[in-house]
């Protein structure tokens, strides 16, 4: 059906035609209601007739409209004005991505950044449960600022389920007698009428990127039997991408354009991590279009690019020199990909052992933290598909294989990629190693001990004891493949806590340092740990597992976690060092939710945890003293003026209460809760095992955090009277966490990882209605209920504040859409807390430049001390 321009359906007037397709015109329109541009699509006729057909694409349509993304050209509706039936969609400027490929493929960066953009987009629409099923360049749009714009989802179909990824009906549907989806796109599955699923969209994603690269299509023929056949039965020229394609963007290419679905890429988000990385600088929108502008954005990249190169170059040298004991030590910096937070707390970083990659686990926005693996010689990193929520990262003896904990298993995957293959169980990692004969030594979760498994999997068996609230972890092979080092930890008391070596034949275990933390043995016999937040070198014989002479230092202040003694830092037996810097000093200082400074206070510390009183005028603060020692102090939070209130307390376990006159805080001891006065008496009162993290506000009920042996962290309530055993609150497999009270002491805020990261949920106190969760971007445990009923939290990897609002009447909750609040900017990533008017926040800032987005290589350090390699 053709429709004369002046023509209007329904209170839209057609404006021009814009083009055809197989499902029908489409024209540019006025609303006239809403006054402005639109794109209208008329739909073949027969969608008139067929009743269910019409339904069914009224419910599509409902749920693209749903799919809000920058990536994606809205839908704002399905009409119909008599016999016409047409979507309302949005009218986006620019020109088609086939339009522009007829001058020629685009410059590498320019393919690679637009074909992100791309996935972006896709990515959004699969997780929403659409799958596109006809993406192709003439279904692209590039917006002149720079926004690339996924058109045409008139085919897409909607999965039925999470579970049920598959849909019936392929590509060679007719209609009628039109073939759905373009054929030099199409993936063999969908051409050979199989049942498909999201991964015909990773298909023709691939044939995108390679034509945006290659200027012509992987599959090309003068008859659709040729395409097919060629989309069938032969593989992509890739010979013909251009030589600046960087490699990981050719195996990309390789991985989404395998016949087999089996093995094809199943996840378009991971081909926009890998993407992601190949991007030589972050892009800007202010002024894209300014040559001078960008010229003058090339220019000022040059001398960091010009850096980075010159270390990658002294770095592969170092590293493949034949005379490391005349190679100068060298320094340079590795920065982290774009928008990428290193998970230092989860053992984040790992050498090789030959020094040459780096393995590391970080997360991008937005994204489940994943492995990633760099070659120092290498410019960019590359993220491991399927290693979703790792943690501790160690490496084969050989160099090929990294093993790493995720979704409470012990996995592996070959340092190249390919294949995860699951090991044995580990609910909650906290480290391992891979000995020579192909034995691996690892703590599979907190409060556990040593146990060992074979490296290609089988039963676990255990090598030591530990009492309640003990924990033997981050073991560390010695190069005799008997003997291992690792971290002891008796709940925190520090006469027992330190390193120790094991004997793995007799089972014998002696003292080797009193400093709690990852303890990594390199040659020619030197043990490296961490010492008041420092990198330290000391002298070890390997035989009599001794330490001899003193402790030299390597780097100061770097990335140290006292709750699970990691630092951000690795060793390779060649000579390599590499870290994470922490800031050196932090400083308490106010801001408003607007993120506008309000002025700092007092003095710089080491501030770990911060809560406010009620009123706000008082601070309970911890600061870090030594490894894994920190002091509760109290501040006058006009003032600045502190005064220690407690030593050796439990980090992030104070709450105040609702008169402010006392404070609820966990020992490290015997890590329990006890009440002290901030008015005179120093007598405190025992409550129970666990630590606090609030108090009701009519004063009736604690907030308690417990490790149990079959669970591990949950919530109880407990009275603040002590005696009574505490009531378990939320107490399940999952991780539950920092339980905060509403105003009218009806509902309970606490965090879970029952959805595989860390959300919100809220509670009834009564226990007498099921969880609901509060927010999907992931949550930390800095979260508070404001005193007008909002909840304010952040955002746990990148430190973004929003706040939502909840409405309680009785039993029933309202949860409104979370904002984002801070300016948009993220916060420090020091202690935070907020005000219960919502006013402020106190933060701990870092003084100077935070040293976060990097990492820091040193190599041949060694010499440094005075001792070479072997």
């Amino acid at each position: 059906m053709t429709l004369a321009t002046g023509k209007t359906l329904a209170h839209y007037s057609i404006l021009a035609p814009l083009g055809a397709g197989a499902m029908g015109e489409v024209y540019r329109a006025r609303d006239t209601k809403l006054g402005r541009e639109v794109a209208i699509k008329v739909l073949p006729e027969h969608f008139a007739d067929d009743e269910e057909r019409l339904r069914r694409f009224q419910r599509e349509a409902t749920l693209l409209a749903a799919l809000n993304h920058p990536n994606v050209a809205q839908i704002f509706g399905v009409d119909r004005d008599g016999d016409v039936c047409f979507l309302v969609l949005e009218l986006v400027p620019g020109e088609s991505l086939q339009d522009r490929l007829t001058r020629g493929a685009l410059p590498v960066d320019e393919a690679i950044d637009v074909c992100r953009q791309i996935a972006e987009g896709l990515e959004a629409a699969h997780e929403a449960g659409v799958i596109h099923r006809d993406l192709k360049p003439a279904n692209v749009r590039l917006t002149p600022d720079g926004i690339v714009k996924l058109l045409d989802f008139g085919i897409a179909k909607r999965v039925q389920s999470a579970d049920d990824t598959t849909i019936s009906d392929s590509g060679l549907v007719t209609e009628p007698g039109r073939l759905l989806g373009t054929p030099s796109y199409m993936a063999p599955e969908q051409a050979r009428g199989k049942p498909i699923d999201r991964r015909v969209d990773v298909w023709a994603f691939g044939c995108v990127l390679y034509e945006c690269l290659a200027g012509q299509r992987p599959f090309a023929g003068a008859m659709l039997s040729d395409v097919l056949a060629a989309v069938l039965e032969r593989e992509p020229d890739l010979s013909k991408l251009p030589d600046a394609t960087p490699p990981h963007v050719r195996r990309l290419i390789e991985l989404c354009l395998d016949k087999d679905p089996r093995r094809r890429l199943r996840d378009i988000g991971e081909a926009r991590l890998v993407l992601e990385g190949a991007r030589v600088h972050a892009t800007t929108t202010d002024d894209a279009s300014s040559p001078a502008r960008a010229y003058r954005r090339s220019l000022a990249w040059i001398p960091w690019a010009a850096v980075v190169v010159l270390a990658a170059m002294v770095a592969y040298f170092a590293v493949r020199s034949p005379r490391p004991i005349s190679s100068p030590i060298v320094r340079a910096i590795l920065p982290l990909p774009v928008d990428a937070v290193l998970e230092t707390a989860d053992g984040g970083l790992a050498l090789s052992p030959d020094g040459r990659t780096l393995a590391f686990v970080a997360t991008l926005r937005g994204e489940t933290r994943r492995l990633w693996v760099r070659p120092i010689d290498s410019l960019t990193a590359q993220p491991l598909v399927g290693t979703d929520n790792a943690t501790y990262p160690f490496w084969s003896p050989d160099g090929e294989t990294i093993a790493f904990f995720a979704d409470g298993k012990l996995k592996r995957i070959q340092a190249a990629g390919g294949s995860v293959s699951t090991i044995c169980d580990g609910a909650e990692g906290r480290g391992g190693s891979w000995g020579r004969d192909g034995t691996i030594v690892f703590c599979p979760g907190a409060f556990q001990g040593l146990y060992r498994v074979p490296s290609k999997g089988g039963a676990m068996s255990p090598l030591t004891q530990v009492p309640e609230n003990g924990t033997d972890r981050l073991p560390h092979f010695l190069p005799d493949g008997r003997h291992v080092l690792y971290t002891l930890s008796r709940g925190r008391v520090q006469t027992e806590d330190g390193v120790r070596l094991l004997d793995l034949v007799d089972g014998t275990s002696v003292p080797v340092l009193d400093d709690p933390s990852a303890a990594l043995y390199t040659p020619p016999g030197l043990i490296v740990f961490v010492r008041n937040g420092s990198v330290m070198a000391q002298p070890f014989d390997a035989e009599t597992g001794k330490p001899g002479g003193e402790a030299v230092l390597l780097a100061e202040h770097v990335d140290f976690n006292p709750l699970r003694y990691t630092g951000a830092y690795s060793v390779s037996a060649t000579g390599t060092l590499v870290y994470q810097s922490a800031a050196m000093q932090l400083r308490l200082e106010w801001f408003d939710l607007d993120g506008r400074s309000l002025g700092a206070i007092g003095e710089p510390a080491a501030f770990r945890h911060i809560a406010l009183s009620p009123d706000g005028e008082r601070a309970a603060v911890t600061i870090q003293r030594g490894n894994c020692k920190e002091d509760l102090w109290l501040f006058d939070t006009r003032q600045g003026l502190g005064v220690k209130f407690f030593e050796d307390t439990y980090d992030r376990a104070t709450a105040w209460s609702p008169d402010g006159r006392r404070v609820a805080y966990s020992q490290s001891a015997d890590q329990a809760t006890y009440i002290r006065s901030t008015e005179g008496s120093k007598e405190a009162t025992l409550v129970t095992k666990g630590w606090p993290t609030d108090w009701s506000r009519d004063g009736s009920w604690l907030s308690i955090t417990r490790q149990t042996s079959k669970t591990g962290l949950d919530v109880f309530l407990a009275s603040p009277k002590g005696g009574d055993e505490p009531i378990p609150f939320a107490a399940t497999a999952s991780v539950e966490n920092f339980g905060t009270f509403s105003l009218d002491g009806r509902w309970l805020a606490y965090a879970a990882n029952e959805s595989g990261r860390r959300e919100l949920y809220l509670t009834p106190v009564t226990g007498s209605g099921p969880a609901r969760q509060v927010t999907a971007v992931g949550a930390s445990g800095k979260f508070a209920w404001l005193d007008d009923g909002r909840i304010v939290f952040v955002e746990a990897v990148h430190h973004f504040v929003f706040s939502v609002d909840v409405r309680s009447n009785g039993e029933r909750l309202e949860i409104g859409t979370p904002k984002q609040l801070f300016g948009n900017r993220a916060l420090p990533r020091g202690a935070i807390a907020f005000s219960r008017d919502g006013k402020r926040l106190l933060a701990a800032v870092a003084v100077g430049d935070d040293p976060s987005d990097s990492i820091t290589l040193v190599q041949n350090w060694p010499a440094a001390i005075g001792m070479t390699k072997e």
